[in-house]
């Protein structure tokens, strides 16, 4: 059995999340808003001054998953200062070689979790339209439909949609 820990990712490790995000990008370039060309322009200082700025902050929550202490995957909490009852998840993503250990189910729960004890109203995310995989794992998570499908990225034909989870206060 593979020991497997979800945690925050540490101010050192800013070299595996681009790794990872880079990986995840061009595994799954319809699943995100970002395109893998946008994120390989970023220089390293980009990358480490999102990164460190975003583990100063209470309203980010990076989330690395290892399994026997690999990288396999991660999640971003986050919480727009204009809307502090709402949590945002994204950057959502598990290595391939690691799906069906349950581990997209583990990162929204650690998400959700941080987002409960900062006493947020909702958890809102956007899913790719035609991954019937992510959506069953976030109804599966208490996320349901919200609003209108919208363009992925601006100018894109692929669509996305708009989920949330409310908690009661």
């Amino acid at each position: 059995m593979p020991i497997i820990k979800i945690r925050k990712f540490l101010p050192a490790e800013w070299h595996t999340y681009r790794l990872i995000r880079l990986h995840a990008l061009a595994d799954a370039p319809n699943a995100f808003g970002t395109t893998l060309a946008e994120a390989q322009a970023c220089t390293d200082d980009d990358w480490q001054s999102r990164f460190t700025t975003a583990l100063a902050s209470s309203l980010e929550y990076p989330l690395l998953a290892l399994v026997d202490g690999q990288p396999a995957g991660l999640a971003w909490g986050h919480i727009n200062p204009a809307e502090p009852t709402v949590a945002h998840l994204f950057q959502m993503w598990v290595d391939p070689q690691f799906r069906r250990l349950h581990l997209g189910k583990q990162l929204v729960e650690a998400v959700v979790t941080w987002a409960q004890a900062i006493r947020v109203v909702y958890v809102e995310l956007d899913v790719s339209v035609g991954n019937p995989a992510a959506l069953a794992l976030y109804q599966k998570c208490g996320f349901v439909l919200w609003g209108q499908a919208h363009p992925l990225r601006p100018g894109s034909s692929l669509m996305s949609q708009t989920m949330r989870a409310w908690f009661e206060q």
